[in-house]
């Protein structure tokens, strides 16, 4: 297992402004996402991982942070692809483990990584509150639709969780 518990966690996903086409008709934009344990997204060759429904799979990010800081493990589900969360016994880190559905992890030689569980859930929230600050000045009609609604709505339950921990790194 590989130890970044001390390394910076990197949320990659598209821009707002790359998912204009989608947005600005108050769609759910598809893309792609990686989680990065080891190199800014610049210097990664971790691929990418594709995502048809990207706000459900931010949402499911979002409400994700409450059960990692209670110590409970998550998966969130991509199109080929699941991201296993889960919680070690200090309750300071993480290990953070991609799936590629149908191929065995024995196969793919892929160990988890293992990050500080602070910086990941002050990654996954203040990447996704940019992200969704960013997407509402592409389409301020944004705030109507469904999608977003649930989303914004996890990330105010999330922000909730993040202060009821302790962690102040959330404000900008």
């Amino acid at each position: 297992m590989r130890d970044y518990s001390n390394r910076g966690v990197y949320l990659d996903l598209p821009s707002p402004s790359s998912t204009a086409g989608w947005l600005e008709t108050g769609s759910m934009p598809a893309g792609d996402i990686r989680l990065l344990t080891e190199n800014i997204p610049e210097e990664s060759d971790k691929p990418y991982h594709e995502c048809s429904l990207l706000g459900d799979v931010l949402k499911e990010l979002v409400a994700g942070i409450e059960a990692i800081l209670d110590g409970d493990s998550i998966s969130i589900e991509l199109d080929a692809t699941r991201i296993h969360i889960t919680p070690k016994p200090d309750g300071e880190c993480v290990t953070v483990r991609v799936e590629i559905m149908g191929i065995p992890d024995d196969v793919r030689g892929h160990e988890p990584d293992v990050v500080g569980r602070t910086e990941l859930v002050t990654e996954i929230y203040v990447t996704v509150r940019s992200w969704c600050d960013d997407a509402l000045a592409v389409n301020p009609d944004l705030d109507s639709s469904e999608w977003y609604q649930e989303l914004k709505a996890a990330l105010a339950d999330a922000e909730d969780a993040l202060e009821d921990a302790g962690i102040e790194e959330i404000r900008q």
